[in-house]
């Protein structure tokens, strides 16, 4: 069953690509049309060529995406009316499909505006042949070959699409990958992940930030407390001691705690004491990491200043008689 009329209005006001008529060696523009499955027959020449122009832009393809012919050949020499390629045939699906969404899904709405929006094939393709993110993209690239794979596609698409509309390049693309990689254990790929983004977003406090704190944990986790200290005083010799919050450093300390780097932990738990020596938080946690530790000395030290800044602390409070019983 052919469309509706409301359907093809639709269909033909989006970018499409289906098929102009004449065997191979005919003139372009042909005279004449055929097999058309879902636009028109009635179609003219002129408004054909304009859909296929818009699917072009929208898709980031040439004719030669669905029809059979070659990039250098004569659009003459094309065959297009042939079925040959499978692109053809989900061209045909994916404009049934915006028929559907435009012509009743949409219909169905309580309620639309004035100037009612359609789906379009750009609104998905942007510009790219698959409808993909850019994270999905980068997510395959690391897969696939790692860190430095991902690096390198991430600076070809920034390269190739920034500025379009193709793909979103915000700062916190890279932030959510880099995080996805701490939560599966990757430390080092997400320092040089977050460097990246340092990179492009140099003056974005949260992407400074999440560098800074990124860096420390990475050498904490892959080569030590010793080293970890180091690469906190590297950076705080770059940034802002203001990006490593008492928050952010407890959480570090505690990733570090549950994974049994008990010495790393603590190495945290003092950083932050030292930047937040008025946390009552900070001093707890420490005491905290010592006692896991078996430093039972020092864990009453942390805990007594703890209790020190925070009277009403009832956990720095039951724990200290505990430790102090033993």
């Amino acid at each position: 069953m052919k469309p509706g009329k409301s359907t093809l209005i639709a269909i033909i006001a989006l970018a499409t690509l289906p098929s102009l008529a004449k065997p191979l060696n005919a003139q372009f523009p042909p005279d004449s049309l055929t097999n058309l499955q879902v636009l028109p027959e009635d179609m003219s020449v002129g408004a054909l060529i304009n859909v296929m122009r818009g699917f072009s832009g929208a898709l980031g393809v040439r004719c030669q995406y669905c029809h059979v012919g070659e990039a250098n050949q004569p659009l003459a020499q094309f065959d297009f009316a042939s079925d040959e390629k499978e692109t053809k045939e989900k061209a045909r699906v994916m404009l049934r499909m915006l028929g559907h969404i435009n012509g009743e899904h949409l219909d169905e709405l309580p309620s639309r505006s004035e100037v009612a929006v359609e789906v379009s094939c750009e609104t998905c393709h942007r510009g790219q042949a698959r409808p993909v993110l850019i994270s999905d993209s980068l997510r395959y690239a690391y897969r696939n070959g790692g860190v430095d794979a991902l690096e390198t596609s991430y600076r070809e698409l920034r390269n190739r699409y920034y500025g379009s509309h193709t793909y979103d390049f915000r700062s916190f693309i890279l932030s959510n990958l880099a995080n996805e990689m701490g939560r599966a254990g990757n430390f080092a790929d997400v320092e040089q992940v977050m460097a990246l983004n340092l990179e492009f977003f140099p003056d974005n406090p949260r992407v400074r930030g999440a560098y800074a704190m990124a860096s420390v944990e990475a050498a904490m986790n892959t080569s030590g407390a010793a080293a970890g200290r180091a690469a906190f005083d590297d950076a705080l010799g770059r940034f802002s001691a203001a990006l490593f919050t008492d928050n952010a450093l407890n959480a570090m300390g505690y990733r570090l705690l549950g994974s049994g780097k008990t010495a790393e932990a603590v190495e945290v738990f003092k950083i932050n004491t030292e930047l937040h020596p008025n946390s009552a938080n900070a001093f707890d946690s420490l005491g905290e990491g010592h006692m896991n530790n078996g430093d039972r000395d020092e864990a009453i030290a942390a805990y007594e200043k703890s209790l020190e800044l925070n009277p009403q602390n009832p956990n720095a409070v039951s724990t200290l008689e505990r430790l102090r019983a033993n």
